[in-house]
């Protein structure tokens, strides 16, 4: 592990590293925690998919512009 990922999985609070088309490039146990899924299944996804259901993502992809 890197220190910025050893960091990032010793925050106290759920914590994702975003890029700008919105993919989970790493997040830590509280981030999987509160998405209620194994962290190997957060890297990579995309954050709408992780916060919205389906039916309101295109609210959350206007709140996110």
């Amino acid at each position: 592990m890197t220190v910025a990922e050893l960091v990032l999985d010793d925050l106290p609070l759920p914590a994702l590293v975003v890029d700008a088309g919105r993919q989970v490039l790493a997040a830590n146990r509280g981030a999987a925690a509160l998405t209620g899924r194994p962290l190997a299944d957060l890297v990579g996804a995309r954050l709408d998919d992780l916060l919205a259901p389906i039916e309101n993502r295109h609210r959350l992809a206007d709140f996110l512009r």
